[in-house]
Order: C-alpha cells, then sequence, then structure tokens
C-alpha cells in the first residue's frame, strides 16, 4: 500500500514552508505566502474532518491577512 496521500501534500507544504522561511519577512510576497501556506496546511491536515469554529476563524484571519497585502501591492 503507498503512502497517505495526505502526509505526501503536507510534506510538500512543508518544503514550500521551508522555502519562504528562508526568505527575508520584508520581501513584498512574504505575507502572502505564508497566509496562503497555513490555509493550504490547515485545509489539507483536516481534509477527513471538519474543521472546528476557531480553524475556521483562523483561516479567515489568514485570508483577510492576504486581501491587506494585496491591497499594499495594489497602492505602491
Amino acid at each position: 500500500m503507498g503512502e497517505d496521500p495526505i502526509k505526501v501534500q503536507l510534506d510538500r507544504v512543508a518544503a514550500l514552508e521551508e522555502f519562504v522561511f528562508g526568505q527575508a519577512e520584508h520581501h513584498p510576497y512574504w505575507h502572502i505566502a505564508y497566509s496562503a501556506l497555513q490555509i493550504l496546511r490547515t485545509v489539507i491536515s483536516k481534509w477527513r474532518e471538519d474543521l472546528t469554529a476557531e480553524e475556521l476563524e483562523e483561516l479567515k484571519w489568514h485570508v483577510d491577512t492576504i486581501s491587506s497585502q494585496l491591497e499594499r501591492l495594489r497602492s505602491r
């Protein structure tokens, strides 16, 4: 039997996180990449379960962070 596909995807997210964390936080895309990866990690981790109210709030917070950063990029 093969490796769990969720674990495979979480390993890929971890590799992307390693790249992002290795970049300077002042990079204009850092916050977008970080928040997107946090969303992806949470969603994949809970793929076979329901998200809790707390997790949904955390996802919304990350979405709001992405929106805010996109507005900053637009206004440059």
